[in-house]
């Protein structure tokens, strides 16, 4: 993935494996260096997400910042920043021209529904992060779109193919996505958590 997702991903599993690595040496104790310190991993993970998700809201853009709390809205903004940490945020969008955003969870589940929407024209990007949480995206069956969803222990399900393990990873791309004027890619990355992908006829 190009955003910013795949840089902590690969940031956490480096260290992760440094640790791992010195422990086999006998250099530390991993069992009692992770037990001692994994919280910091979340106090990371949600001060990344409210300080990602901290600048000026723009016109036709829905934003969303909640702690420990529940969040149901439905709305017709073209763009959406969602994030999470300790609570369940359903977001049902209604635009008639989305052009995509992100979407961010840590201890939390959220589900976006398109099934309402309509694309943008052009190439549109929706961004998908968890950590400890689930996240699902629906979008029309006329939605032509590029999927791309990984995990680190964890799963993914995206159009019915379903991954678990260490490192799952699934692709689906819509067989009129390449040729079509409005087209939406989405990129998923769960840790310790999971991703569902589904179009949905109404």
């Amino acid at each position: 993935m190009k955003h910013s997702g795949r840089t902590w991903v690969g940031t956490v599993l480096i260290i992760i494996g440094l640790l791992m690595l010195l422990d086999r040496f006998g250099a530390v104790d991993f069992n009692e260096v992770f037990r001692t310190y994994w919280p910091l991993l979340l106090v990371f993970m949600g001060g990344w997400i409210l300080f990602r998700h901290s600048g000026s809201r723009a016109a036709g853009r829905l934003e969303t910042i909640e702690i420990a709390g529940d969040v149901h809205a439905t709305s017709t903004a073209d763009r959406v920043a969602e994030s999470n940490v300790f609570g369940n945020i359903n977001i049902n969008i209604r635009s008639s021209a989305f052009s995509g955003g992100k979407v961010s969870t840590v201890f939390g589940n959220v589900t976006v529904d398109l099934t309402g929407s309509a694309l943008a024209t052009g190439d549109q990007a929706l961004a998908v992060e968890t950590v400890f949480g689930e996240v699902m995206v629906l979008v029309p069956a006329g939605f032509q779109v590029k999927v791309s969803a990984d995990a680190v222990l964890g799963s993914v399900t995206v159009n019915g193919q379903k991954r678990n393990g260490i490192l799952p990873a699934a692709e689906w791309t819509s067989e009129g996505y390449t040729g079509s004027l409005s087209r939406l890619r989405i990129e998923a990355s769960a840790v310790l958590g999971g991703v569902l992908f589904t179009p949905v006829v109404r």
